[in-house]
């Protein structure tokens, strides 16, 4: 019996600005310093949940500097 990960969930861009804190044009201007999105359809983009936390977990953290 074989134990696999679960799937990498899609976060569409509510969700992930809800854990980035950023506006899109902010994350647009960011360029390839921000995970990339994939296609999902025509029109439609999501991010891929564990290269957002990664991304997060990246930063410095700034909270209370001024």
């Amino acid at each position: 019996m074989s134990h696999h990960p679960p799937p990498d969930r899609l976060l569409n861009w509510r969700a992930v600005q809800a854990l980035v804190g950023l506006s899109r044009s902010t994350v647009t201007r960011m360029g390839s310093d921000f995970p990339a999105a994939v296609r999902v359809s025509p029109g439609r983009v999501a991010w891929h949940q564990t290269d957002i936390i990664a991304w997060v977990s990246s930063r410095p953290d700034t909270r209370g500097q001024a």
